[in-house]
């Protein structure tokens, strides 16, 4: 729900902060941190979060409570370093969904100071809170993040921080009429069109933007006026500009007596809206409101909170095997020093706590005879080449968990009803799913994943919604000349368009495409490219339910569209 104008009107808030210190800081569960700050002569508490549904940074009215689970390695830092510590700057990149508190600190001596920086990225499933030390290194994250899950943007303690790439799109300050024009040609809602051109602008401030341009949040890109609608979006973001004299207009917008979302302005199109004093006012009514009545959003949140928890026990694992998959590679070098010290053993004196040679020294343990060392050495050498030999499994199987669970997390989100959730959440216990090491295998559930089947046209297409569903459309139900649609580089569906004897026209291969479009993480791209090939040129790859690898592909760029 925090979008980057929400955490521009946070940050203003901020900044009357500036200078005040931190005097307390907890966990309150394992991704939100609570932080009091003194200043102006009062205490407020900040909250700071990675939870999915709420990734964000916003002051609370009363006092956060410690969770009683162990202490977290970033909690431990923080206490460390920030308690005491000013705030100095509160910062943020333009139109991004990023915020950064600057600290001054005290180093270890106590006699020099420093900065440390407390990065909070509200980017909904990807989002985390990262402390960083002046050389821009991580000091510790809410979530670590090793390069098996992502290399170009890896969270881990002493790693360079490397922030959420930047928007590609035209900057809001910068957007002209007729850079509007070409957007709005296409034939989709106009405030789709808005967040595929515009850096920054969330689908709630694109509805709200249309809306005060053409009259109705749901105007088609054709029926508005390109010249207005830049108006209308200058006129929200207004407040960014310290010059312009306007400022922010919090609000909470209601839809059936309850609260539907939150801005930084007035939420007109809602069907009815009330001010707020502040933007964190609004979101702690928002998010301390009782959980939604939608079944659909109850359901996602729910599942998602469990594959989040199981991802990170996951993620914990394979740091712990590589880091001994590291420690292996020492095995020769032990098996090395075990040797010498039995060709040196008539030379090596009692008590002895180290074997000198003409290029390296070797430790003994002083207690432990000259032949009981050797052993000892070549006793570690064949546990550490064991280990060599199973770890790589290990890890493989470990990385094709986390990838299965990743992909689940974006099928999760494209759920459109509670009874795909439930599918979701049934398939995570099917033996399909890649086990946990030493986990028993269960037995196959007769019951298979249906994909979705749509007509179009006479022919038949199969859409699938999970992993499973996937592998069922793609390697059971599909031919090898049948056309096999994906969006290229993105988690989403496997597409499968039966073509049964028939040639399909190129108009139909394209909404196949916006249909593969549609279910995948580019669900709200202005246009999404989608690879087409036929079934027989796709491969699955073992042990990842539902990966794939392909060839012989043509790419097809499309307007995302539903079955």
């Amino acid at each position: 729900m925090f979008d980057s104008l929400a955490l521009s009107a946070v940050r203003d808030e901020l900044r009357e902060f500036i200078g005040g210190r931190v005097q307390r800081v907890v966990q309150s569960d394992a991704l939100t941190l609570g932080m009091e700050l003194y200043a102006l002569g009062g205490r407020r508490w900040l909250l700071l979060t990675a939870q999915p549904e709420r990734a964000g940074m916003w002051l609370v009215g009363s006092r956060l409570g410690q969770s009683p689970d162990p202490p977290s390695p970033i909690l431990l830092h923080m206490r460390k370093w920030l308690v005491g510590a000013r705030l100095e700057a509160v910062e943020q990149p333009a139109f991004e969904r990023v915020l950064g508190l600057r600290f001054a600190v005290r180093l270890d001596d106590g006699d020099h100071s420093g900065s440390l920086d407390l990065i909070v990225e509200a980017t909904g499933r990807l989002g985390n809170v990262v402390l960083i030390d002046e050389a821009g290194l991580v000091v510790d994250a809410l979530k670590r993040v090793p390069p098996t899950i992502n290399r170009r943007r890896t969270i881990l303690p002493r790693r360079p921080y490397v922030g959420p790439p930047p928007q590609t799109k035209a900057a809001p300050t910068e957007l002209t009429p007729a850079m509007l024009a070409e957007a709005l040609a296409m034939d989709r809602p106009a405030a789709a069109a808005l967040v595929g051109a515009v850096r920054g602008i969330s689908p709630l401030a694109a509805r709200e933007a249309v809306y005060r341009g053409a009259g109705r949040a749901d105007a088609d890109a054709r029926e508005v006026d390109p010249a207005r609608l830049v108006e209308a979006l200058h006129e929200l973001i207004a407040p960014l500009d310290p010059t312009s004299g306007a400022i922010w207009r919090p609000s909470i917008g209601f839809a059936d007596d309850r609260i539907a979302a939150f801005a930084p302005y007035e939420l007109r199109h809602l069907p009815r809206f009330e001010r707020v004093g502040t933007l964190s006012e609004a979101a702690e009514r928002f998010f301390g409101q009782p959980a939604a009545r939608s079944p659909l959003a109850q359901a996602q949140a729910a599942l998602r909170a469990e594959v989040e928890a199981t991802r990170a026990r996951e993620a914990r694992r394979l740091e712990a095997l590589e880091r001994e998959l590291a420690q292996a590679g020492q095995a020769d070098e032990l098996r090395e020093a075990g040797e010498q010290i039995f060709a040196y053993s008539s030379q090596i004196a009692p008590g002895a706590d180290a074997l000198p040679l003409d290029d390296r020294t070797i430790a003994l343990d002083p207690k432990l005879s000259p032949t009981e060392n050797a052993q000892a050495y070549i006793e570690r050498y064949t546990r550490l080449r064991d280990a060599r030999r199973r770890l790589p499994g290990m890890i493989a199987e470990a990385r094709a968990r986390l990838a299965y669970l990743d992909e689940t997390l974006a099928h999760v989100a494209l759920a459109r009803t509670p009874e795909d959730v439930s599918a979701i959440r049934a398939e995570l216990r099917e033996p399909s799913a890649p086990p946990r090491s030493g986990g028993k295998k269960r037995p196959r559930q007769p019951r298979r994943p249906e994909p979705l089947r749509v007509r179009l046209d006479g022919y038949t297409l199969y859409v699938g919604r999970s992993a499973a569903q996937n592998e069922v459309a793609t390697f059971e139900l599909a031919r090898p000349d049948d056309l096999w649609l994906h969006a290229r580089g993105l988690t989403g569906g496997h597409v499968v368009l039966r073509v049964a004897g028939g040639k399909p026209s190129a108009e139909l291969i394209e909404r196949a495409a916006a249909i593969a479009a549609y279910q995948s993480e580019g669900r709200t791209a202005n246009r999404v490219p989608v690879d087409v090939t036929e079934r027989r040129h796709v491969r699955k790859i073992k042990g990842a339910p539902g990966g794939v690898t392909y060839s012989n592909e043509r790419t097809l760029s499309v307007v995302p569209r539903p079955p």
